[in-house]
């Protein structure tokens, strides 16, 4: 049973896994597949990163975590292995000093699962960050490629997609 509210909930698209984070550090995935109510679910410690927001992409492979610090990780779903720690994405720290701003997520009510979008062939995932765009590509080895940054909004990006066909 879940002891803190739950924060954030998604289910992967083949209904395979339900997947619930409290605000604090803990994840819990329900396998739907072979689902009974006594078994106890799968439980992922994420340390120092209170969690915001979840997303599974659309083949079911990665589970991304965003935290209220900043943080974006990203956890094989395919492990089933609660003690393989999520990649942390790496993306570059950006000053007002070099020409852009931003001091964090931007938090707008009602418009939180528009801040993190995943391409439909999972390649791609993008996540707004009051004027800026990151975008991680997820086929990279290791997951080692850092953020490409997308600039020159004057305004805080409040939604993003990507077309259905990755274009």
């Amino acid at each position: 049973a879940q002891a803190n509210p739950i924060q954030a909930i998604t289910i992967t698209e083949d209904s395979h896994w339900l997947i619930a984070a409290s605000s604090e550090t803990k994840i819990q995935l329900w396998d739907l597949a072979d689902f009974k109510p006594d078994k106890e679910p799968i439980e992922l410690t994420i340390n120092d990163c209170p969690i915001y927001m979840l997303d599974a992409s659309p083949n079911n492979h990665w589970l991304v975590i965003i935290c209220s610090n900043d943080s974006v990780m990203v956890w094989d779903l395919s492990t089933r292995d609660p003690t393989i720690p999520p990649v942390t994405l790496q993306r570059k720290e950006v000053s007002a000093e070099g020409g852009l701003f931003d001091p964090g997520i931007a938090i707008l009510p009602g418009d939180r699962e528009q801040l993190v979008s995943i391409s439909a062939d999972s390649h791609w995932l993008a996540m707004a960050s009051n004027n800026l765009a990151y975008l991680w590509d997820l086929n990279s080895p290791g997951l080692s490629a850092e953020a490409a940054i997308l600039d020159g909004y004057k305004f805080p990006v409040t939604a993003l997609t990507f077309s259905p066909d990755n274009k």
